[in-house]
């Protein structure tokens, strides 16, 4: 079997696999870009096989993979674990195990053992398919369980907090994203990022842990410094631009409102992230489905998409710094919760600093509710009050 990296087209056959799963299977490939995977109908095509054991015969189905398709790499997937070594793809289903098991079997390498498995603590409750889905915070999971308790659909925007995307470590990356020269961010006099927009990658100087304490650190000083050309530095740079910002974003947001955004604001993807290739965040994937359909604005996503708060306002600020989001004028006369569009000219101040001198809120405060204003009576209305004198 040729390795993955020699194997520019992967065929995938899904067998005990519903149609409904078989949609998301087939999305979560398109939105693969290092490898080009494929769904096939037809096992002499295909290149690795993924059986779902959970069916009514799920075991026979397997053991049929294995007798007809004995030369064909295959995928275990089960919400049981498996009774012998295997390449094994838990469900529900993740993202960010579906490749790398995928690519396991194509190379032979066994994911799941069950010596390895029997180590572990043997008074595991053993759940129920629903209840293991409740577990996962993940994109490819299936439908959650239905609580017996209606689910508070209020958009809760008197909890909301706002932070200013224009300072910090996420400002100062936004702010050289759009230069056209060699430069480095410089903390402490130490270097912690440069960026090669020839190349558009960026090398990371200091390690992950210490870049997220940056982004959250409202008092940090930043300096941009133009380095020149250096290619021994630039052949080492492997992150790109937006893999960065979408990070950062996340990092610098932790669960509020990026400030250039308003809650009524309805808001749209203009294309697909890429989210194989970014940091996860819980239900990505179903808000970049129901986001590319029409602009909805924040409430009404809240009520129509189960998902966390803060998840999704860490999703919209990482979308919207690297300008997938289409943000459409607030109704004139609607309140806004800060400025859009504007980078800081210098990162040296925290977010109450600059809120204060912007004039918008604290990132720390709870900001006003944005109110519609009042609609006017219909004409309906209007027409009663003539006929009744009032």
């Amino acid at each position: 079997m040729n390795s993955l990296s020699n194997m520019p087209l992967v065929k995938v056959m899904l067998l005990g696999v519903d149609a409904r799963k078989s949609a998301i299977f087939s999305m979560a490939f398109k939105m693969h870009t290092a490898t080009q995977f494929q769904l096939v109908d037809d096992a002499q095509q295909a290149d690795v096989l993924v059986v779902d054991t959970d069916g009514v015969e799920g075991e026979a189905l397997w053991e049929k993979a294995q007798s007809e398709y004995p030369n064909i790499p295959r995928v275990y997937s089960s919400i049981l674990e498996p009774k012998f070594d295997v390449a094994f793809l838990p469900k529900p289903v993740k993202v960010e195990t579906l490749f790398p098991v995928l690519r396991a079997a194509l190379s032979g390498v066994v994911t799941f053992k069950v010596a390895d498995a029997a180590a572990q603590p043997q008074n595991r409750e053993r759940l129920s398919f629903k209840q293991q889905a409740k577990n996962y915070k993940n994109t490819l999971a299936d439908e959650p369980e239905v609580s017996a308790v209606p689910r508070d659909v209020t958009f809760p925007a008197d909890q909301i907090k706002i932070f200013d995307a224009t300072t910090g470590l996420l400002g100062a990356t936004r702010q050289i994203a759009t230069e056209t020269e060699n430069v480095a961010l410089i903390v402490d006099n130490k270097p912690v990022l440069m960026y090669f927009p020839s190349v558009d990658r960026v090398l990371l100087a200091v390690a992950p842990e210490r870049l997220e304490e940056i982004c959250q650190d409202a008092d940090v000083v930043i300096t941009i410094k133009k380095i020149g050309e250096h290619p021994e530095w630039q052949q080492h740079a492997k992150a790109q631009m937006d893999s960065c910002l979408w990070q950062f974003a996340v990092w610098t947001a932790k669960g509020r409102l990026i400030n250039e955004i308003d809650v009524n604001q309805p808001i749209a993807l203009s294309s697909w992230p890429n989210i194989t290739r970014l940091a996860y965040i819980p239900d990505a994937m179903r808000l970049s489905a129901f986001l590319t359909k029409s602009p909805v604005n924040l409430p009404m996503i809240y009520k129509m998409i189960r998902v966390d708060i803060a998840d999704l306002l860490n999703f919209i600020a990482a979308s919207h710094v690297t300008n997938l989001l289409k943000v459409q004028p607030v109704h004139s006369g609607m309140a806004t919760v800060g400025q859009g569009n504007q980078y800081a000219g210098h990162h040296n101040t925290s977010v109450q600093d600059h809120a204060a001198a912007s004039g918008t809120h604290s990132a720390e405060a709870v900001p006003s509710v944005p109110v519609r204003p009042k609609q006017s009576s219909s004409m309906l209305q209007r027409l009663l009050k003539k006929l009744t004198g009032k």
